[in-house]
């Protein structure tokens, strides 16, 4: 079952929310602040926070980025009335996977939900060994063979990983990989994202231990990141 936390300040669309989405099979906690949410997440265990950004104690994107620095596999999605598309690139910027503009369609969020935990819900490798280990604190990736090579990633390299750590399969679309850099997919120049990928191949290639390529290109839809892949 997957398991909601709805932050938003509004009581009446607060109580429609959790009832919309308790109607669609989810289990949801309700709560109207920054400082409710910090408690609830005390006590319970979520697997995406609905979060609002005009909250009345915080700013919503910056709760945002708090919740992803903290917990990398927590999904975010942002619900808000703000239509401004500067905001909406700092919130992706910022870490968030979703951001949906009131007023609510609820089928709209609901499928959004559904297919977001699909892709955070996968399981990472449990082997000890023989995989690739990313921290997102350190901004580092190492083999778990070899723990005494790190490499040191860029800000992209970071969310491009992160993105396919996270993505069902370790595969993810063009528009996904381009969300995940903060950018906005209409109007963007994909050759961009061809050369990000590009030279996070070559970085990565000494860490390729079985030498069958790091990321392929999936014809006309995305990339699949070739090794095992946990965050740490």
């Amino acid at each position: 079952m997957i398991r909601l936390l709805v932050v938003e300040d509004n009581s009446d669309l607060l109580q429609e929310l959790k009832w919309r989405l308790s109607q669609a099979g989810m289990s949801v906690w309700a709560v109207s602040s920054g400082k409710a949410m910090q408690a609830a997440l005390q006590q319970t265990r979520v697997d995406i926070v609905i979060l609002d950004i005009g909250l009345p104690d915080v700013d919503g994107l910056q709760l945002a980025a708090s919740l992803k620095s903290s917990d990398p596999g927590l999904g975010v999605i942002m619900l808000t009335a703000d239509l401004r598309q500067d905001v909406r690139l700092e919130s992706f910027a910022l870490g968030a996977d979703h951001y949906l503009t009131k007023p609510v369609y609820f089928p709209e969020l609901i499928a959004v939900v559904q297919a977001l935990y699909r892709r955070l819900g996968v399981q990472q490798p449990s082997m000890a060994t023989g995989h690739l280990v990313l921290s997102v604190r350190q901004m580092q990736i190492w083999h778990s063979d070899h723990p005494d090579v790190v490499m040191a990633l860029t800000w992209h390299e970071l969310q491009l990983l992160t993105c396919f750590a996270r993505s069902a399969q370790q595969e993810a679309s063009k528009i996904e990989l381009v969300q995940a850099l903060g950018e906005n997919p209409q109007g963007y120049d994909m050759r961009r994202l061809e050369t990000a990928i590009s030279r996070l191949r070559k970085k990565l290639a000494p860490l390729d231990a079985e030498e069958q390529g790091v990321i392929k290109a999936l014809r006309n839809q995305g990339y699949h990141f070739m090794q095992p892949l946990c965050i740490d």
